[in-house]
C-alpha cells in the first residue's frame, strides 16, 4: 500500500510539472498575441504610445489580470519592461511580465534588500571619495 501511495505521489508531481509547463506555454502564446496586437507598426517592438494603447484595451487588461499583472501605473510598468532604449522587444515583454506577475516572493525581496545594501555602501564610499578629492580631510577620516 505504501509503495503504491508513494508511486502515485511521484506521478502527481510529474503531472503538476507538466501542467505548469503547459500553462506557461499557453501564457506565452497569449502574451505573444497581445504583443503583436500592441505592435501597431509591425516594428517588432512596442514604444510608449503603442504600450499605452495596448494596455488601455479592456481585453488586454483582462488577460494581464488573469496573468496576475495589474497595470495601474503604466509608466512604471513600461520602465520595468524596457531595457532603457524606449522600446520593448518581445523577449523583454515576456520576461518582464512573467517576473512581474503575482506577489513578490521572499527570495526576491531578500535579493533586492541585499542589492540595496551593496548599492548604499558603494554610494557612501563614492561620496567619501568625492569629498576627500574636493576638500582634502572633509570626510573626517584624514
Amino acid at each position: 500500500f505504501l509503495k503504491q501511495t508513494l508511486a502515485a505521489a511521484a506521478g502527481d508531481g510529474e503531472i503538476a510539472i507538466q501542467e505548469r509547463r503547459n500553462r506557461r506555454a499557453t501564457d506565452v502564446a497569449r502574451l505573444k498575441e497581445i504583443f503583436q496586437q500592441g505592435d501597431q507598426d509591425d516594428s517588432g517592438t512596442v514604444d510608449w504610445g503603442e504600450f499605452v494603447n495596448m494596455v488601455q484595451n479592456p481585453r488586454v487588461r483582462a488577460w494581464l489580470g488573469i496573468l496576475e499583472l495589474y497595470v495601474t501605473d503604466m509608466a512604471l510598468v513600461f520602465n520595468l519592461l524596457d531595457d532603457g532604449d524606449g522600446q520593448i522587444e518581445f523577449e523583454e515583454f515576456i520576461s518582464g511580465v512573467m517576473k512581474c506577475r503575482g506577489a513578490a516572493r521572499g527570495v526576491e525581496v531578500v535579493s533586492l534588500m541585499s542589492e540595496f545594501r551593496t548599492l548604499s555602501r558603494n554610494v557612501s564610499q563614492l561620496k567619501k571619495a568625492v569629498m576627500d578629492y574636493a576638500i582634502p580631510g572633509a570626510s573626517g577620516t584624514d
